[in-house]
């Protein structure tokens, strides 16, 4: 209830739709999820056009799916929730992709 009110009921704007399941993404290229146990993003080389997984808090995604795996480095907290790890993930791709705009294709 307290997060409708702070969104001034913005969430009952939103259309949901169901996708896919995780499983069926096995057979697509360039995924790449954030994992706590992946590559540092900092030292990621980013691919030009990525897919980026962000799986649930705590649970991640699952290891049978085959992704490249990029963490975001952490000191002196255990974890960050998956907004922020994302948000930090989609500006390290931007650094190196500084044309690229997140709606091209």
């Amino acid at each position: 209830p307290r997060a409708i009110r702070a969104a001034s009921g913005a969430i009952f704007d939103q259309v949901l739709c169901r996708g896919p399941s995780i499983k069926s993404l096995v057979n697509i290229k360039g995924l790449i999820s954030l994992d706590k146990e992946g590559d540092c993003l900092t030292k990621f080389c980013w691919p030009d056009k990525i897919r980026l997984l962000i799986g649930q808090e705590g649970e991640g995604i699952t290891n049978q799916l085959p992704t490249l795996r990029v963490a975001v480095p952490m000191e002196k907290i255990e974890s960050f929730n998956a907004v922020v790890a994302t948000g930090i993930a989609l500006y390290a791709y931007r650094l190196q992709h500084p044309s690229k705009g997140f709606m091209n294709t």
